[in-house]
């Protein structure tokens, strides 16, 4: 990504890199996947259930910029729901598997197939979901600005816009 920095993300910068390249149509990219840690590195950390996936914290800045690993399981979008993040913005990049990426924005419903090295990058308040294709399961690496602990009642909240968009396209019932 062309705000890459030294091969990172100034923690302080998040917020701009994400707001700036949502408001260019830039929200996504491509990442060659080697500056990333290895999921391996944590499999003794927990996966967490939230909401329609597996997460993981992997580690967080002291100015609370948090890393986690987020999964999907395949057939997803039977589990998973249009939701927010009404406090946090958020950079994804797909490590393993493929799935799909939905989001509103500008009150149209947008769709993006990921593979590994795809990044999405979306602010706070934005409506979306990810899927697990039909065959496999989704894994991400997870920029959260700010984290917002993962059992909080507002680390995300469900989007009735964003699945009445999902109905009204035929990919829900």
């Amino acid at each position: 990504m062309g705000d890459v920095v030294n091969g990172k993300v100034p923690t302080e910068g998040v917020r701009a890199l994400v707001l700036k390249r949502w408001a260019a149509g830039n929200e996504y990219d491509e990442l060659d996947l080697s500056g990333l840690p290895s999921p391996e590195r944590f499999e003794s950390t927990p996966w967490v259930p939230v909401d329609c996936m597996q997460t993981k914290l992997i580690g967080q800045t002291d100015d609370g910029v948090g890393f986690g690993l987020d999964q999907f399981a395949p057939q997803s979008e039977e589990k998973s729901y249009m939701h927010i993040h009404p406090h946090g913005d958020r950079v994804c990049t797909a490590i393993r598997g493929r799935g799909t990426f939905f989001a509103l924005k500008d009150g149209q419903l947008i769709k993006r197939d990921v593979r590994p090295g795809d990044v999405v990058v979306f602010p706070r308040n934005v409506p979306h979901a990810f899927w697990g294709s039909r065959s496999e399961s989704l894994m991400l690496h997870v920029v959260l600005n700010p984290l917002v602990a993962f059992d909080h009642p507002e680390h995300t909240v469900k989007s009735p816009e964003g699945e009445r968009a999902l109905r009204e396209a035929g990919l829900i019932d």
